[in-house]
């Protein structure tokens, strides 16, 4: 599987901008050092949002959170319609815990695109961490409805129906999400969500 996804990734970058697939090809190896001067490199002024875009996302993967609302942020300068880019740093803000900001952000990625389950499930884990449990249930119900095994989504409704009281329902959620992810409650410690 790790070959066949890295001859994908090899196929895929081959296509973009010489030094944005080095750098893309470096962060997927882990090589921070590597990537990040050619990012440095790659982003000139002509390259576009994609490659502030791709950036922000190896910096989530890394964890680099404050990065990555900055890159973001330059990709919502370049291109205020981009509701992807308006989800991703909501999501990021939320972990940092700039939670009026990332709540905010949501809502206007929502705004430019309805239909995003993401944003729904983002919005739900900013409402999550601000212990406002019915908007965080309602949001993450909204995003269920639109991708019914999103384990993101599963997991934080379990947990804010567990603060609520309904232990039984929580717990359906929570074993739900386990059996389509089984580490995710690693992985939702990660971004301050914990059973």
């Amino acid at each position: 599987m790790i070959k066949l996804f890295g001859a994908m990734a090899c196929a895929a970058f081959a296509l973009m901008e010489p030094v944005t697939g080095m750098a893309h090809g470096a962060a997927i190896a882990r090589d921070t050092d590597r990537a990040m001067p050619l990012y440095e490199q790659a982003d000139a002024p002509d390259r576009g949002v994609s490659v502030l875009f791709d950036r922000g996302i190896d910096d989530d993967s890394e964890g680099r959170h404050d990065r990555a609302v900055q890159d973001y942020g330059e990709v919502i300068r370049l291109d205020p319609g981009n509701a992807r880019a308006f989800n991703n740093r909501c999501f990021d803000e939320a972990i940092l815990g700039k939670l009026d900001l990332a709540v905010a952000d949501c809502r206007e990625s929502l705004r430019l695109a309805p239909n995003n389950a993401g944003a729904f499930d983002s919005l739900g884990l900013a409402y999550l961490k601000l212990n406002h449990l019915d908007a965080a249930i309602a949001y993450y119900d909204a995003a269920l409805k639109i991708e019914p095994a999103l384990a993101v989504s599963l997991f934080g409704r379990g947990i804010a129906k567990r603060r609520k009281g309904d232990i039984a329902g929580g717990n359906a959620d929570i074993a739900a999400a386990r059996a389509i992810w089984d580490n995710i409650a690693d992985n939702m410690a990660k971004l301050g969500v914990r059973l």
